[in-house]
């Protein structure tokens, strides 16, 4: 069972934009916190109040988390307290965490830069739909950014609720560096998607990045497009920054390079900073003399005694 930790900064945060505003009452917020089945699900302040008195009358009620997948018509796991809940029915597509056919792809024109940041569920998410549909309230299925973006809002507004010292680089890197790799397929889930430029550093992973204690800026480096034969050697500086309270010592190492004739190397392989410090490490990309013609890409690996703590994208175009 994960920890309810982050549902439960969620369910706090809708409850309280529901107070403050009735137009939200309404409206319905499932959030997928990660793939184990942990949601945070708050209908209406009625329905609400119900679930509280039935499951658990001294306390909130609105964390919700099943450790072998979301089931409302079955057990649950409500605040860490068993029980059994009935949320509005809905479809159980078995499609996990697949890249959607139609989502948008980099890199972007002209500057040739990695594209988009990372990945959000977007495809066939229940929302509230605008109507008069009595108590019940109005739902459907929809798909696109209008559903992605939500979720990405949603955990920039966790991950500054529970990191208010944090800047918005920060906030921003704790989500993109975070993200989830080696979980998302293709669309018809054969294999995995590794391509930069349709996933980005992966998937959102909430709880990681609110307890990230490592931030990268920029969040991604692209060196652009580098012109057929022409045997260029480009740098760039990235800023690792030290989010914890203590201090740290960082292995950085580049991995996962595509292609041949590209190569992506690093100033120094490590790195030790005190508690809030930072330090700049100079990434050099160098394009040989007939390397492929197509995206190059590889991963900057930030770990801590083999344990991972970011990564981010590497990327250039030979044309």
């Amino acid at each position: 069972m994960p920890d309810l930790a982050v549902a439960e900064r969620l369910a706090a945060a809708i409850d309280a934009a529901s107070a403050a505003s009735p137009k939200l009452a309404d409206v319905c917020e499932m959030l997928l916190a990660d793939v184990s089945g942990l949601c945070v699900a708050a209908r209406n302040l009625d329905y609400i109040a119900s679930t509280k008195a039935a499951l658990d009358p001294g306390g909130p009620c609105t964390a919700i988390g099943h450790a072998g997948g979301f089931d409302p018509a079955g057990a649950a796991i409500v605040n860490g307290t068993a029980g059994t809940i009935n949320l509005p029915a809905y479809q159980d597509t078995d499609v996990d965490n697949r890249h959607a056919s139609f989502s948008s792809q980099g890199p972007t024109d002209v500057t040739f830069r990695v594209q988009p940041d990372l990945m959000a569920p977007g495809d066939s998410i229940i929302s509230s739909v605008p109507g008069d549909c009595g108590a019940g309230g109005c739902w459907g299925f929809n798909s696109g950014t209008s559903m992605a973006t939500p979720h990405l809002a949603g955990a920039a507004a966790v991950v500054r609720a529970a990191r208010p010292a944090w800047t918005a680089e920060q906030v921003r890197s704790a989500i993109v560096n975070t993200a989830r790799r080696d979980v998302i397929t293709t669309p018809d889930g054969s294999e995995l998607q590794t391509d930069v430029n349709v996933i980005g550093a992966g998937l959102l992973d909430v709880d990681a990045a609110v307890n990230a204690v490592a931030a990268i800026a920029p969040v991604s480096t692209s060196f652009g497009a580098v012109p057929a034969n022409s045997g260029q050697t480009r740098t760039a500086a990235v800023t690792l920054s030290n989010l914890s309270g203590q201090a740290r010592s960082w292995q950085l190492a580049v991995t996962d390079t595509t292609g041949s004739g590209v190569s992506f190397s690093l100033s120094r392989n490590s790195v030790a900073l005190t508690a809030g410090a930072s330090t700049v490490v100079t990434v050099t990309m160098t394009a040989a003399k007939g390397a492929d013609l197509a995206d190059h890409q590889a991963l900057l690996r930030v770990t801590e005694a083999g344990t991972p703590v970011a990564h981010s994208v590497l990327y250039v175009f030979v044309k």
